[in-house]
């Protein structure tokens, strides 16, 4: 028994959570030996009454046919310690050991801004959830949210449409499309920058995973934002978890007699941050280092002739996508400090994405 089939199992298993799974982690080193034990000898072990469910769903289990059901899917299970793991999970006193992730494969993580909201936009909260996601794309932000129904659904299109980066939290197996009518969304949001779950395949979403899903898109994201909100809802969740981890929490008022903007008029008297428009967002996260994008413009155009490494630059940003400096200065074995110089240039020609204004002291 490996370790990571270890984990799979142990976290598919009825009552036992991430906190549990972390102290038995620390407790023991391992997870693997778990599989030899009996009833008792779990039971002695710590496991207390859940020895009698994990000894079950052991010896229940068909790994290799479950190993192969998550290939034929396209699913990868991510553990922790594996490069692709969405860093910020790190500081989550009850991150999941593991993270089942289908979408491409040699995608990277990048910055994101979690956009909520209710499952039944006005007008105004469908326009305004455009003019958002706009701004975060074009700074370089992805967008990250919960696939559901409503304001979740818009940013994650809009964020497609625009060319930008999306991820999807589920609160189900990653083998189940929920809702039904964002099937099509499932598959571009799986294309764009992947659907991650804690759950494992069948696992089908009730009222324990939706606020288990809600903390993950909190603690992904650098920031929240609540576009429109009621008084009850996925969005306080997720702005609630989001508060707790010390993250900001950005609410865009409503109509004082709104019902759609409860919950976002309770947030803000709770001490959540009011804003007005994207802008507002940008400026408190301005020294988050961001990637590197290239504008429209094209070398054709520049007013003075550019150096090779500069046009290699530009190339490489256009061919792999949005990438941070010390990616760029590895990849085409550059020194820091030149491309700290090539950068500078490129700015002045309007070369690099506007995203990139004012940061070039972070290099």
């Amino acid at each position: 028994m490996t370790e990571r089939r270890a984990r799979m199992v142990l976290s598919g298993v009825k009552g036992v959570g991430p906190i549990t799974l972390r102290k038995q982690l620390e407790r023991l080193g391992e997870l693997k030996g778990v599989f030899d034990l009996t009833v008792d000898e779990l039971y002695q072990s710590g496991w207390g009454r859940l020895g009698s469910s994990i000894h079950r769903d052991i010896r229940t289990m068909n790994f290799s046919q479950y190993e192969s059901r998550l290939q034929k899917l396209g699913v990868c299970y991510i553990q922790e310690a594996d490069e692709k793991y969405p860093p910020n999970l790190k500081h989550l006193r009850d991150a999941p050991l593991g993270l089942y992730f289908k979408g491409p494969p040699n995608a990277d993580w990048k910055p994101g801004i979690a956009i909520v909201g209710t499952r039944m936009p006005s007008g105004y909260g469908r326009k305004q959830t455009s003019s958002f996601v706009d701004e975060f794309v074009r700074s370089g932000f992805q967008i990250i949210s919960g696939l559901a129904l409503g304001i979740d659904s818009m940013a994650h299109r809009r964020a497609i449409e625009l060319g930008g980066i999306t991820s999807g939290v589920l609160g189900n197996g990653l083998d189940i499309v929920y809702p039904r009518e964002n099937g099509d969304l499932y598959e571009k949001v799986k294309q764009s920058g992947g659907i991650w779950s804690e759950f494992p395949l069948g696992r089908r979403a009730d009222r324990q995973s939706f606020p288990q899903r809600n903390r993950l898109v909190a603690a992904m994201a650098e920031a929240v934002v609540v576009i429109e909100s009621g008084s009850k809802g996925g969005s306080l969740i997720t702005a609630r978890f989001a508060a707790e981890l010390g993250k900001s929490v950005y609410v865009l008022p409503g109509r004082v007699d709104s019902p759609a903007s409860e919950g976002c008029h309770a947030l803000i008297r709770d001490g959540a941050t009011l804003v007005s428009g994207p802008e507002d967002v940008l400026q408190d996260l301005e020294q988050i280092p961001l990637p590197l994008r290239s504008s429209w413009s094209e070398l054709s155009k520049v007013s003075r002739s550019v150096s090779k490494e500069a046009e290699r630059i530009i190339e490489y940003i256009q061919s792999e996508g949005p990438c941070f400096p010390d990616q760029l200065s590895e990849a085409l074995e550059i020194p820091i400090q030149s491309l700290s110089q090539e950068l500078i240039c490129l700015e002045i020609d309007g070369l690099l994405g506007k995203e990139l204004s004012g940061k070039l002291d972070l290099l």
